[in-house]
């Protein structure tokens, strides 16, 4: 979402701000078994303290998974491709202090697929999609456990929600940085509709 006017929706719930891309943090773990919220916290963990990344508000962490890899969250209410196709969230942690992040497992499944018709392809766009929804979702709500949520509507769900191909909302081209990507929209205040921009 770097150099795009997307990420700029965000800024009427008050988050203001620039966004920027911080890398590539490749980690071995083992996943020949269901990951679980903790697996996802010590993957979190190893990256932030291997490469000496920041913690807090102002950083996110967006864990992928591979093919075939299966997960679970207690505060995601359930299991990937059953319940969820990805997923954001919060943990404090004692030595590195509190961390935002979010779980994208393998998205070119039935059910987690978006049409492509980009030049990236459906694993890509599917991927991209699904990580716009969760970094908009971890900008307005942060902190997404009971009781702390800060953008949420009762009946829809959090702004990614509202505008997503599960609740019926089509995806569509767009420009971010230099590349075409087919992905959903997010709910914007200002046009109290779903919005690219």
């Amino acid at each position: 979402m770097q150099s795009s006017v997307m990420i700029g929706i965000v800024n009427q719930y008050g988050a203001g701000g620039q966004y920027a891309a911080g890398g590539d943090y490749p980690v071995s773990y083992n996943t020949s078994a269901t990951l679980q919220d903790a697996d996802i916290f010590n993957i979190i963990h190893s990256v932030v303290t291997t490469y000496g990344l920041p913690t807090g508000y102002g950083a996110q962490y967006h864990v992928f998974l591979g093919s075939g890899v299966q997960q679970c969250s207690t505060s995601a209410g359930g299991c990937y491709a059953v319940q969820y196709c990805a997923y954001h969230g919060s943990n404090d942690y004692t030595d590195i202090g509190h961390v935002l992040y979010s779980t994208e497992p393998y998205q070119n499944i039935p059910g987690c697929q978006v049409p492509s018709g980009s030049p990236q392809g459906q694993l890509a766009d599917s991927t991209a999609s699904v990580l716009s929804h969760e970094t908009f979702e971890t900008i307005t709500d942060p902190d997404v456990a009971v009781n702390s949520i800060a953008w949420y509507n009762a009946t829809y769900g959090e702004i990614g929600d509202l505008c997503a191909p599960a609740n019926g909302v089509p995806v569509g081209l767009v420009t971010l940085g230099v590349d075409t990507w087919e992905i959903q929209p997010e709910y914007s205040n200002a046009v109290s509709d779903c919005s690219y921009q």
